[in-house]
């Protein structure tokens, strides 16, 4: 994972991490063609509080799937129980436009998962809004497993960051 914020400027650093979660993304299926005289570049980037994570492009394929030897696997550091796994994939169009198209994201709540548990689901792809479109924007298929380092300090963790926001019990 790369963290996107110095931890000298973030206060979510000050908060220790309370479980790790480990996200594979294996493939996708039916993506919308983005490009006009060919078909996606897809890669997947996944977002939990300040790590990211970006998968290897797969090249020319509206149902790409990840092989074991590319890089499609990553753990995440968890330092809040209500931390959410956001998991977009967008159509790689290169360095000449460095702007890429977006195909669709996933949010995944760390609190609906059950510690120690494997989960294997294929999961609808949204538009940039969280109501789901009549379209076909595809799905992407994951594997997460969620691990707590100390069970006692998960809820612990919610009432931790409130009160350093000084909100009420």
């Amino acid at each position: 994972f790369l963290d996107l914020r110095p931890p000298d400027l973030d206060e979510e650093f000050a908060s220790p991490m309370i479980g790790q979660i480990d996200v594979e993304i294996l493939e996708c299926v039916g993506l919308p063609n983005l490009d006009t005289f060919k078909k996606n570049d897809s890669f997947a980037q996944c977002v939990l509080g300040a790590s990211h994570f970006r998968t290897d492009v797969i090249n020319e394929c509206l149902n790409p799937i990840w092989p074991s030897c590319s890089r499609r696997a990553a753990r995440f550091p968890i330092r809040h129980c209500y931390a959410s796994l956001f998991v977009g994939i967008f159509d790689d169009d290169g360095v000449k436009n460095p702007r890429d198209d977006f195909a669709g994201r996933v949010a995944v709540r760390i609190s609906a998962l059950r510690p120690g548990k494997k989960y294997d689901v294929l999961l609808p792809l949204r538009g940039r809004r969280q109501t789901y479109a009549r379209d076909a924007s595809g799905a992407v298929r994951l594997r997460l497993k969620l691990t707590w380092y100390n069970e006692r300090a998960v809820p612990l963790s919610y009432f931790a960051s409130r009160g350093a926001r000084g909100g009420k019990f």
